[in-house]
Parts: structure tokens; sequence; C-alpha cells
């Protein structure tokens, strides 16, 4: 019965470092793909997207009287 306990024990914990090893693997694969396209946007296309933003709230949201 020791074991068992022992072995379920070293089984879990190697199991929770590999889940922990991928899931921080999948976080670095996203934040660094991420970085890329924000810096690989020209300053054109930022722009554009300023404007885009900026239109579509004026279009949505309600302004204030006054």
């Amino acid at each position: 019965m020791a074991y068992f306990t022992i072995t379920s024990t070293t089984l879990t914990m190697t199991i929770c470092r590999a889940l922990f090893t991928k899931y921080a693997k999948s976080i670095g694969i996203l934040l660094s793909m991420f970085s890329f396209f924000v810096h690989s946007a020209t300053d054109n296309q930022i722009e554009q997207i300023k404007l885009a933003a900026e239109q579509h709230i004026l279009a949505t949201v309600e302004q204030p009287a006054g």
C-alpha cells in the first residue's frame, strides 16, 4: 500500500510538471506571436486602426448632451 502511494504521488507530480511545461510553452508562443505581429504593423496601419476604432466608438456610443 505504501509503495502505491509513493508511486502515485511521483506519477502525479510528473504529470503536473508535464502539463505546466506545456502550458508555459503555449503562453510563451502566444506572447511571442503577439509581440511579433504588434511590431510588424506599419505606422500607416496603426493610424488606420486608430481611425477605424474612433469612428466605431462615435457611431455606436451615444454622446451626452452638452
